[in-house]
C-alpha cells in the first residue's frame, strides 16, 4: 500500500486539475472556431451586408456547441483614417462569464450609406474617425 500512495495521490492532483482546466480548454476550442469563422473561408474580405449582420447569430451558435450558453456579442464598424485611406474595420466584443475576446477583420466591401442604415438597424454599433 505504501508503495500505490504517491501513484493515487499524483492521480487525484491529475483528475483535479482536469477538472479546473476543461473550461479554458473548451474557450480556447471556441477561439480557434470563431478565429477560423472571421477568416478568409468565413466572413472573409467582402462581406455583404446580410452576412455581417447575422455573423453574430454565427457565433453565438459556436458558443452554443462549446458549451457557451451566455455568450454576450457586441458587433461594431470602424472606420479608420481620413480621406481616400480609410479603412473599415469589423470587430465583434465576445464575452462568456470571466471570458473575453475580440475578434477584428478588415473588410474591404464598398461601404456606403444605405449599407451604414442597414448595420445600424441592426444593432451593430457604427464607429467612425473624426479629422482633427
Amino acid at each position: 500500500m505504501k508503495d500505490k500512495k504517491p501513484l493515487l495521490i499524483g492521480a487525484a492532483l491529475l483528475a483535479l486539475l482536469a477538472v479546473f482546466a476543461w473550461p479554458h480548454l473548451r474557450w480556447l476550442q471556441f477561439r480557434l472556431d470563431a478565429n477560423a469563422a472571421i477568416g478568409d473561408k468565413g466572413l472573409g474580405r467582402f462581406p455583404t451586408g446580410e452576412q455581417l449582420i447575422a455573423f453574430p447569430e454565427t457565433l453565438r451558435g459556436l458558443a452554443k456547441a462549446k458549451g457557451f450558453d451566455d455568450l454576450e456579442v457586441t458587433p461594431a464598424l470602424e472606420e479608420r483614417g481620413v480621406g481616400p485611406t480609410a479603412f473599415w474595420y469589423y470587430r465583434t466584443q465576445l464575452r462568456a462569464g470571466s471570458q473575453a475576446l475580440v475578434l477584428e477583420r478588415r473588410i474591404e466591401t464598398r461601404v456606403d450609406r444605405g449599407l451604414l442604415e442597414q448595420l445600424a438597424e441592426a444593432g451593430v454599433k457604427i464607429e467612425r474617425e473624426k479629422a482633427d
